[in-house]
């Protein structure tokens, strides 16, 4: 039914509502997460990503890395502060392997602290941060240590303009304990 309401005058109406049942399907309620919202905002690198990624005075930089992604702006060319979204550089958690890191900079913030040689992986949550992280506001950084190889030596070797970069993995006891030193 369609009423007409004339809003030149005082009008009064009153007019009936008739309930209707519509009966639905079944609803099931499961405790399987939907894994996109579970992946959502979350950029992953590795150290493919990092070795592939334009370097500073011939430095891999992971923090620059993370400054080139879309919603994180760069103030300068010699900084190493992350600001995400909008916030501010404090507003950013920076773990590695689970410890906080206060300060991502050394050599007046031109160079991360983080040696790519010894990082496997990097999480970078800039939007959805999960709960377990809490206390930051812009973004989550996560970054996590390589495991030396339990069963052969590797020597790595890196020189730039600002430093030099060693990386030596060897096992202790053969397929028990390991060392990798970088």
């Amino acid at each position: 039914d369609t009423l007409k309401i004339k809003l030149t005058q005082d009008n009064f109406y009153d007019h009936h509502m008739y309930a209707k049942t519509n009966m639905l399907n079944e609803v099931i309620v499961s405790n399987v997460r939907n894994k996109f919202i579970k992946r959502l905002g979350i950029q992953h690198f590795n150290q493919e990503d990092i070795s592939a990624n334009p370097v500073v005075f011939g430095e891999a930089d992971i923090i620059k890395l993370i400054q080139r992604q879309p919603g994180v702006k760069n103030i300068s060319d010699g900084s190493s502060a992350l600001y995400v979204n909008g916030g501010k550089a404090d507003q950013n958690l920076l773990l590695l392997d689970g410890l906080l890191i206060d300060n991502p900079g050394h050599l007046m913030g031109m160079v991360s602290s983080f040696n790519s040689f010894a990082i496997k992986d990097i999480q970078f949550y800039p939007s959805y941060i999960p709960a377990n992280f809490g206390g930051k506001l812009s973004s989550v950084l996560d970054l996590s240590l390589k495991e030396a190889d339990f069963n052969k030596r590797k020597l790595a070797a890196q020189l730039s303009l600002l430093s030099a970069n060693i990386k030596i993995e060897t096992p202790l006891v053969k397929e028990k304990a390991s060392i990798l030193l970088s």
